[in-house]
């Protein structure tokens, strides 16, 4: 029967130290990505913007659309009841 050899503590010569531990995550410099004039960096498994100035106008849209879309949901009841009203005359 011929067997896989692994490569493990168990098969290693006692004469051979083993290898250095390494962590990437914990050692390594974090990845950063340049897209135009925003730079992005890779750290905790999220992607981070460096820019905070974008964050905020960021922030801004996002409020502006939520309000947009509640005004929308709003006048589309509206348009609805208006709807049903010539329906009934």
């Amino acid at each position: 029967m011929n067997r896989m050899r692994r490569f493990s503590e168990s098969f290693r010569s006692p004469s051979k130290s083993a290898p250095p531990h390494f962590d990437a995550e914990g050692e390594a410099e974090p990845i950063q990505l340049q897209l135009g004039t925003s730079v992005l960096r890779y750290e905790n498994r999220m992607w981070l913007n460096e820019d905070s100035g974008s964050n905020e106008a960021v922030k801004e849209l996002l409020a502006k659309n939520q309000a947009l879309e509640a005004e929308n949901q709003l006048l589309r009841f509206k348009m609805g009841v208006l709807l049903d009203m010539v329906c009934m005359a």
